[in-house]
């Protein structure tokens, strides 16, 4: 049996050895240029290594026909993100889950809300302003009613900004629980 595997793993050492030696992997330019097939290849765009982790997942999206995709906010700004809402005034409010899926103990949890605007309407967002700190397992927010309401599992809060100073009012109130 040992001698039938030690022939087997030589021959395979030999056959991987002479593959290797044959011909080089990836095409040499000039038999891109000499090939009636190969000299057709356009390199590939995705092939160029975007910058960050976002630009990347925007590369490697499929969208159908007539739709489009674009980077508003990636890291550093923006990490784990799990819900987003846009207000009136354009401006995108992003939950980030730190906590999910272990709920924390109370007054220990490590999500937060962000507010980023796009102040020259260039579609990037200037500028970034925590709302709140220190939620729970946020899995959903909304804006509006003078407020922010967050689902917060097993609960639904409400937090007060009723002057729109994007600076909660008070604490969170629990409406919903269970």
């Amino acid at each position: 049996m040992k001698r039938t595997q030690l022939f087997v793993s030589f021959i395979l050492l030999v056959c991987t050895r002479v593959a290797a030696d044959a011909e080089p992997a990836l095409p040499q330019p000039q038999r891109l240029q000499s090939s009636p097939v190969l000299r057709h290849l356009k390199p590939n765009p995705l092939a160029q290594a975007p910058r960050n982790a976002g630009e990347r997942t925007l590369a490697s999206m499929h969208l159908p026909q007539g739709f489009a995709a674009e980077l508003i906010a990636s890291e550093p700004d923006l990490h784990q993100p799990i819900a987003f809402a846009w207000d009136e005034r354009g401006r995108i409010w992003v939950a980030e889950a730190y906590s999910y899926p272990q709920k924390q103990e109370p007054g220990q949890g490590k999500d937060r809300i962000l507010i980023f605007q796009d102040a020259d309407g260039d579609g990037r967002f200037e500028t970034r302003k925590v709302f709140i700190e220190g939620l729970n397992l946020v899995s959903a927010l909304e804006v509006g009613f003078g407020g922010v309401w967050v689902g917060a599992a097993p609960e639904l809060l409400f937090i007060p900004d009723s002057n729109r100073d994007d600076v909660p009012d008070g604490a969170a109130r629990v409406l919903l629980d269970g």
